[in-house]
């Protein structure tokens, strides 16, 4: 009898995160908002039953926040975001959040479509502090698509 191999989740600190042409692997550090759903439409007929029916309305994608610690000679972040400021044709980019497995490898891929900086922040600074400088981007969208990555044992 063949021996089944169990399949480990993915774990949540294994990712890597491409923005188009203007970040390659960004060493993003925390990605948060990650999440497709649909606004939900409360319809009854006068001939149902005394419940209302619940049916799936428009697509919405909340903003999507990165944050990693700033380093020196690093402005890409910086660059996109004046881009957006500037309307440069062509600021939206495709992102692509890679998560791997326990083995490094592909687990499955989320793609964020027409992607654009709303907001960059640094945290507060404090002399008297031991704390990393921690760069937050936030990212509008239209559109979240999450590709399942088929594995063979």
């Amino acid at each position: 009898m063949a021996e089944a191999r169990l399949r480990d989740p993915a774990t949540a600190y294994r990712f890597i995160v491409t923005m188009g042409g203007r970040a390659a692997e960004s060493g993003f550090s925390k990605v948060s908002g990650l999440r497709d759903e649909s606004e939900v439409i409360q319809y009854r007929e006068g001939a149902d039953e005394i419940v209302k029916r619940k049916i799936p309305g428009l697509r919405t994608f909340p903003a999507l926040v990165f944050e990693r610690g700033m380093s020196s000679g690093v402005d890409d972040l910086v660059g996109w975001r004046t881009d957006v400021i500037q309307c440069v044709p062509q600021f939206r980019e495709t992102v692509t959040v890679q998560i791997n497995n326990c083995d490094g490898e592909r687990a499955r891929e989320v793609i964020v479509q027409r992607a654009w900086p709303s907001a960059l922040e640094l945290s507060d600074l404090d002399a008297s502090a031991s704390e990393i400088n921690i760069e937050t981007l936030e990212l509008q969208h239209e559109g979240v698509i999450q590709t399942p990555i088929i594995t063979a044992f």
